[in-house]
């Protein structure tokens, strides 16, 4: 080799050299300057598929869909009487007519009353016991139909895939007191949250509102809903 040649060859690697440790310090430099910029390694690590509930993620999943026909039972608590509380034991039937709609079949609560303080000081201090002018609830009955609000996914303790739907109530029944019974116009509100395609938890806050009197018997229902 001549010493031409040798000379181009050493020139080609010093220029090689500098470009490469110029290209360094311009994205050591360019970090620096953006610290919340992430590099392709990180954006590839924060995409990547990740195993949650026994799934592996690598795209986004459908909702399950449940089971045609669901029973229910759960607790609920009727606090807004001025002389009694109620304790509410419900049971239902739901049909599920579609993705939007369902069909509460049947909804019934049992009431269990128990006074407040009120009725017991004007026991105590005026020695008056009103019980014959308190129409207590015994129980309430009503059909109605659930139009689908929305629906969606979330994460438990960053391991376990939840769903959940919300749904808006409306629906007719009857309220049988003590001392007399009415028709009652249902509205209500449903939050569902799935564990899998049988098994959910439902929040159900209703407003029995009587016909005629337009008395509000509203409610809240924390029940657990079966599939099949």
């Amino acid at each position: 080799m001549t010493p031409k040649k040798i000379k181009l060859v050493g020139l080609s690697l010093a220029l090689l050299f500098c470009g490469t440790i110029t290209k360094s310090f311009g994205s050591a430099d360019s970090t620096a300057a953006n610290p919340g910029v992430k590099t392709v390694d990180e954006e590839s690590d924060l995409y990547r598929a990740r195993s949650l509930d026994g799934v592996s993620l690598e795209a986004v999943e459908s909702h399950p869909n449940p089971k045609n026909s669901a029973i229910g039972i759960g607790l609920g608590l009727y606090p807004f009487n001025g002389y009694y509380n109620a304790l509410l034991i419900n049971v239902t039937y739901l049909n599920r007519l579609s993705r939007k709609w369902q069909w509460e079949v049947v909804n019934f609560s049992y009431a269990y009353t128990f006074d407040k303080d009120l009725l017991t000081e004007l026991a105590d201090r005026f020695s008056v016991k009103p019980d014959r002018a308190i129409d207590r609830t015994e129980f309430l009955a009503s059909t109605n139909l659930l139009r689908t609000l929305s629906y969606g996914k979330f994460i438990v303790l960053d391991d376990h895939i939840r769903y959940f739907q919300t749904s808006l109530v409306v629906g007719a029944g009857i309220l049988k007191g003590s001392q007399k019974s009415s028709g009652t116009a249902n509205f209500g509100f449903r939050v569902e949250v799935f564990t899998n395609d049988r098994f959910s938890w439902r929040l159900d806050v209703r407003d029995h509102m009587t016909i005629g009197e337009f008395d509000h018997k509203a409610n809240f229902i924390l029940s657990t809903g079966y599939g099949f």
